[in-house]
């Protein structure tokens, strides 16, 4: 499993699909990369990461991961969003997800225990 390092940039879905996109700016390309995840997983795992996520009328309008530096990684499969990790609360000199990491300590975004 690859540990990439990113900016978060936009978090698009509807509640009602389930189905969502987190776009990531890559560190090292600069490119942004539209990630398949879990909606409402991925947007429980941003408010409890950031903050500042779901708004009134249970939506996920807020700005609090906006431009937040984050560790992640698609699934076993490769193909949609299993986690991450707030750069800011990764240890020092990691990639951010190795063994000194609780997985309590981990944002899941799959909605079940990471693999991490």
């Amino acid at each position: 499993m690859e540990i990439r390092k990113g900016r978060l940039i936009q978090f698009y879905g509807s509640w009602l699909s389930g189905l969502g996109s987190l776009e990531i700016e890559d560190s090292e390309t600069g490119i942004h990369e539209h990630v398949p995840c879990d909606n409402g997983a991925t947007v429980r795992a941003l408010e409890a990461a950031f903050g500042r996520v779901i708004t009134p009328g249970h939506t996920a309008n807020g700005d609090g991961y906006k431009d937040q530096e984050v560790y992640w990684s698609y699934d076993e499969f490769g193909l949609v969003l299993e986690g991450f990790i707030p750069v800011a609360d990764a240890p020092a000199g990691s990639n951010g997800l190795t063994p000194k990491i609780r997985r309590k300590e981990v944002y899941n975004a799959k909605g079940r225990n990471s693999q991490f």
